[in-house]
């Protein structure tokens, strides 16, 4: 059996709903430390994807030590630091922080079932407002139109039973994926991002508006993961690879 696979599974459904980015634009520009509240459009159903599931081996890569930021509180060039009181994130200057009420969770929830019906079931009976809620850390959009919708990042954490190593997640989720309907694109195991040991995962969401691609990075300390999904509409992907990969190489632990 593999290790942790309701506890896998449970952490791709709350990553991946909350990523799909289609969401309305921002009215204001906050300060790292004030964010608005998100405010749920109405979406106008469009013809299904079909989802496109394959299975994909992990790729062991050698640890390698990603770019750091010089210190907790100073972000690179361009971008702005945000911080919470266990983690620091830096983002593109454009992009803000969004403060998650209930309204969002259900929002989330009930547009999961138009945009991806074969997850919204799985999610049925796993997810519900006060799990979301409780597992959420932080989330943030970029200001600017991409596509049909707009890039986000989300970051939640999760305490383990036993210490988890990445070349173990990279067992663990594959099978979680497939049998939510998220097709694996590529895992990649045994990095090393600020002292932590890390496992990225790309992923594709098929929805009904615009297909999602996303990276979601697990970082693992002891006995606590934390999860940071970057996502966007499959057709921006191109642009934001890049930026993706410089916000997940920002992320640290503050003592």
């Amino acid at each position: 059996m593999r290790p942790y696979p309701r506890l896998a599974m449970l952490l791709v459904a709350a990553l991946s709903l909350c990523g799909c980015a289609l969401l309305p634009p921002l009215a204001a520009a906050p300060t790292p430390t004030t964010a608005p509240t998100l405010a749920p459009p109405t979406m106008a159903p469009l013809p299904t994807a079909t989802p496109r599931p394959t299975s994909m081996p992990p790729t062991v890569a050698p640890p390698t030590v990603a770019p750091a930021i010089p210190a907790p509180d100073v972000p690179p060039p361009g971008q702005v630091l945000h911080t919470t009181e266990a983690f620091a994130l830096a983002l593109p200057a454009r992009w803000k922080a969004v403060e998650l009420d209930e309204g969002s969770f259900d929002y989330f929830l009930d547009s999961l079932a138009e945009e991806n019906p074969e997850l919204a079931g799985w999610a049925e009976g796993a997810l519900d407002v006060e799990t979301l809620a409780a597992m959420y850390q932080f989330y943030a959009m970029d200001s600017e139109l991409a596509g049909r919708g707009y890039a986000s990042a989300n970051v939640l954490s999760q305490a383990l039973p036993l210490p988890f190593g990445s070349e173990a997640l990279c067992v663990s989720l594959p099978d979680a994926y497939a049998e939510m309907g998220l097709e694996l694109v590529d895992a990649t195991c045994g990095l090393e991002i600020n002292g932590l040991d890390v496992a990225r995962f790309t992923v594709r969401m098929p929805a009904a508006t615009a297909n999602t691609l996303q990276y979601q990075y697990a970082y693992l300390q002891e006995r606590t993961m934390w999860m940071l999904t970057l996502a966007v509409v499959e057709d921006a992907w191109p642009d934001y690879e890049a930026t993706f990969v410089e916000i997940a190489e920002s992320f640290r632990l503050l003592d």
